[in-house]
């Protein structure tokens, strides 16, 4: 019973499948644009048959634009190197800055040479005591002495030289010379008197020459001096001026002796001392002086 049941079911449908084929659609027609069956759609269900779209494939612009190559700007900029400005400047110092071509100069300051040491005679005791010849240094002459005397009217017992440094200042038309003072030399004779003294020459001036008395020892010593002057234009010529003469140092024992001098445009430099225990003889050497220009 059941197959044949079956059996008619089936030949019904298979019935109902031909009783319709007048109406089914032509093969060849497309379906009605208002069809309410879907007509499935390619796009979303097939693989699209266009390349993959071109917005996909790396865009030209995601290469690395030639924008984003080292820009010639980030070379270094002509404007980075060493600006010319800043290189020394060609021009020489300001004029004003350089030292001024018209003295006065401390350049233009010259120190007097002293050339030579020309011996005077010495006078008083010439085998007693020893020699001692005290020259001051380069640049100074004598300018006076110093020591002690056994009483005020006694003896010469001790002494010793003071120099002078001796240099010209200015500038062109009114060159000077000035003498300041310089080297005190050792003291001679081995006993000190009781009267110290002390005989200098007058301002910007030097010894030159002396005269006194002298016996068995120096009893009186009387020293001469002059100035020492400079053209005040070419300030190398110089010349002397006058003579003065210092208060006498000593008492009145033993014999005078004749004025004593430096040969002429010469001045002393040296002092030429017998001593013992006093002083036995005193004589001076003396140089002539000049300025290098």
């Amino acid at each position: 019973m059941k197959t044949l049941a079956w059996a008619v079911l089936v030949g019904s449908l298979v019935a109902g499948c031909s009783s319709g084929s007048s109406d089914s659609p032509d093969a060849s027609s497309p379906p009605p644009a208002d069809s309410s069956v879907p007509v499935p759609d390619g796009d979303p269900l097939l693989p699209d048959a266009a390349a993959p779209d071109a917005d996909t494939t790396p865009d030209a612009d995601t290469t690395p634009d030639a924008d984003t190559t080292p820009d010639a700007d980030t070379t270094p900029d002509a404007d980075l190197t060493p600006d010319a400005d800043l290189t020394p400047d060609a021009e020489p110092p300001d004029a004003d800055l350089r030292p001024d071509a018209v003295p006065p100069d401390a350049n233009l300051d010259r120190d007097v040479i002293f050339t030579g040491a020309n011996a005077t005679a010495q006078f008083g005791n010439l085998a007693g005591g020893s020699l001692f010849e005290d020259a001051c240094p380069a640049g100074q002459a004598l300018i006076g002495f110093g020591g002690s005397l056994t009483s005020a009217t006694g003896f010469h017992r001790q002494m010793n030289a003071i120099c002078g440094t001796v240099r010209r200042s200015g500038q062109v038309g009114s060159f000077v010379l000035h003498v300041t003072a310089g080297t005190t030399l050792p003291v001679r004779g081995v006993l000190q008197g009781t009267s110290p003294w002390i005989r200098t020459c007058g301002a910007d001036q030097i010894l030159s020459g002396f005269v006194g008395r002298s016996g068995a020892l120096i009893d009186q010593l009387t020293f001469s001096c002059v100035p020492l002057l400079v053209d005040a234009t070419d300030g190398t010529t110089i010349t002397f001026g006058t003579v003065t003469t210092l208060a006498p140092i000593g008492g009145s024992g033993g014999n005078a002796f004749a004025q004593t001098n430096c040969p002429a445009g010469q001045v002393a430099t040296v002092a030429r001392l017998r001593a013992g225990d006093g002083i036995d003889a005193f004589g001076i050497a003396c140089g002539v002086p000049s300025i290098t220009p």
